[in-house]
């Protein structure tokens, strides 16, 4: 394994390490799911990478989801190369269209789920501090308190990037289902 292809880049594992020593230290973020979850959230930069494949893979598995970016324009498709990748994992992007946070509406029942403490942060802000919100890399079976952008990084890291949130919302859907 090289770094290109575990954390993206050099700026990857740092930003890696930075949100591990904040995730540790502060430990506001760890995840919980709020009884009588109707439907997960995916929100991520600009909704044509990280979010977009969330939501795929949740639906797959039958998941009520939507996924929103903080900052994109609406009605893009989801990144050519995250298309790729994600047809070689069985999940289609062909149909997904960027959808921004401002047609987000905030709904009894949703969980949140971000990619990184900044994302994080920039929720909380916009819905309040209790807005029902987690960092979707903890739901991994190695958790991480940051997923990585792979928008300029190469195939190898998409492909990562691919395993990370694949085994994080099969993680999240199985501990959804346990709720009483």
């Amino acid at each position: 394994m090289t770094m290109q292809s575990t954390f993206g880049s050099k700026k990857g594992l740092l930003r890696y390490f930075l949100h591990l020593l904040r995730w540790r230290f502060y430990a506001v973020h760890y995840p919980n799911i709020p009884k009588e979850t109707q439907r997960v959230v995916f929100i991520c930069h600009g909704n044509i990478c990280r979010s977009a494949l969330a939501k795929a893979v949740a639906d797959k598995l039958s998941l009520n989801a939507e996924s929103y970016g903080l900052y994109t324009s609406k009605d893009k498709p989801a990144h050519p190369r995250m298309q790729t990748v994600a047809a070689n994992y069985g999940y289609s992007l062909d149909q997904h269209r960027t959808q921004t946070i401002d047609s987000f509406q905030l709904r009894d029942g949703d969980l949140i789920l971000v990619m990184d403490l900044k994302q994080y942060h920039a929720i909380k802000s916009l819905y309040g501090k209790h807005a029902p919100v987690s960092l979707l890399g903890l739901w991994a079976s190695t958790p991480r308190a940051y997923l990585h952008d792979p928008y300029s990084c190469g195939e190898a890291y998409f492909d990562t990037c691919t395993q990370l949130i694949e085994d994080a919302v099969i993680n999240l859907n199985q501990a959804i289902k346990q709720q009483p």
